[in-house]
């Protein structure tokens, strides 16, 4: 059984020198599985030990926090946390150069006198609405800014035919790959074959679908050489699944952190859908590698890139070919609908097309006619209900009529009569 990986330093270490000068050092998280690309940061060197006080003491614990929570895997830290360990690496390396003793000192030295001058015009930018920082990530983007795109078509089901790739470890090994970082995913993943179907972790791949997370794990040494894509570089043996295998659980966006993440668990019946930017953290606890997908809360910066991208890949989707078996629309142009229309009332082309033209049926006789049954009696007119007569018109009728009104109904009598 493998041993579970285990960090190693993660500390902050003062160091006295024989001079009695004092360094204070940094030391990131670094395990087996993932390591900063700096040993350590030289956090600020003192002429003694007097010179240290307690308030420098809890500034170097509070820097120190922020440094182990940016070098792990499961956090990543804030934004501000990524921003303060970046001016901490720029710091160490300019106090190295002085030390140098060198012209690259010499211009530092330059560069340090100017900082003041960098906080004021820091100070109205942000008065303004906007930093620094932003301005000079949205002129020249870092590579953290930078958003990989993991996309994708794979099936549960290969003998459908639907085009898919059923290599299921690409997906596996794309999202390992980026652990730590913030990916833009548009993968979708066929499952109809293998809906109600019991989870089973020890399986080669399986998947449970719960009503807000999605859960895919991959059985230990089930991945050959020949279930990834021949593109992507080979990983060591147990380094795409570990000793006791992997899982990839997917979070929805249930906060609504952002407006581009959705999950879509049995789409439609058949699919399962991941799209958006998700945050893929990182666990090796027990032999066991889970990579956890959820909702991330993007600044602007992140955000541009993420609409960028969604942009991107929605054009990249109106040229995909049609999938198998799905009858697809008939395009036709007037010229075309008009001929189609002249087949269909032209008895010669229908001819000419191979349809024969329906036969009249001959008329009846006399005697068949005769032979026919009665039609049937029809039915009687429905009786009438009278008509409701308000109070106003039974009062008009009932009253009797006054002499003029018997005079004008008999002039009219004798008109009609002589008509």
């Amino acid at each position: 059984m493998t041993a579970r990986p285990k960090a190693l330093q993660l500390s902050l270490q003062p160091t006295q020198a024989v001079d009695g000068s004092v360094a204070v050092f940094l030391y990131p998280f670094k395990s087996e599985l993932m390591r900063r690309k700096e040993d350590n940061i030289l956090w600020a060197l003192f002429k003694g030990p007097d010179d240290v006080t307690t308030r420098t003491i809890d500034r170097a614990i509070a820097d120190a926090a922020r440094y182990w929570r940016v070098s792990s895997a499961l956090d990543g830290g804030s934004r501000p946390d990524r921003l303060r360990v970046d001016y901490l690496v720029l710091r160490a390396q300019l106090r190295e150069a002085i030390a140098r003793r060198s012209w690259i000192g010499k211009l530092v030295k330059i560069g340090v006198s100017l900082v003041p001058v960098i906080s004021f015009l820091s100070a109205i930018a942000t008065l303004a609405g906007t930093s620094v920082p932003q301005l000079w990530s949205r002129m020249h983007p870092s590579a953290d800014a930078v958003m990989p795109v993991i996309a994708g078509w794979y099936t549960f089901c290969p003998q459908d035919g639907t085009g898919a790739s059923p290599k299921l470890l690409d997906l596996l090994y794309d999202i390992r790959q980026n652990a730590g970082k913030v990916a833009f995913f548009d993968v979708q993943v066929d499952v109809a074959c293998v809906m109600g179907t019991a989870f089973d972790p020890a399986a080669a791949v399986s998947r449970k679908a719960e009503e807000r997370s999605l859960t895919y794990s991959f059985g230990p040494g089930q991945a050959g050489q020949n279930d990834t894509d021949g593109e992507r570089p080979p990983m060591k043996p147990g380094q795409l699944v570990a000793e006791n295998g992997a899982f990839v659980t997917v979070l929805d966006d249930r906060d609504v952190r952002n407006a581009l993440t959705r999950l879509g668990i049995n789409a439609e019946g058949v699919d399962a859908e991941l799209y958006g930017p998700y945050l893929i953290k990182a666990d090796g606890e027990d032999a066991t590698l889970t990579l956890t997908l959820s909702a991330p809360t993007l600044d602007s910066t992140m955000q541009d890139a993420a609409t960028a991208i969604a942009a991107q890949r929605r054009a990249a989707h109106e040229n995909d070919p049609p999938p198998n078996g799905v009858p697809q629309p008939i395009k036709l142009s007037a010229a075309g609908l008009q001929r189609l229309q002249a087949l269909a009332i032209s008895p010669a082309a229908s001819t000419a097309s191979g349809v024969r033209p329906p036969t009249a049926l001959p008329p009846l006789d006399d005697g068949s006619l005769g032979r026919l049954p009665p039609l049937p009696t029809p039915l009687p007119a429905p009786h009438l209900l009278p008509c409701p007569v308000s109070r106003q018109a039974h009062n008009d009728l009932t009253e009797p009529l006054t002499s003029d009104d018997q005079q004008a109904a008999g002039s009219r009598s004798a008109q009609t009569v002589r008509t």
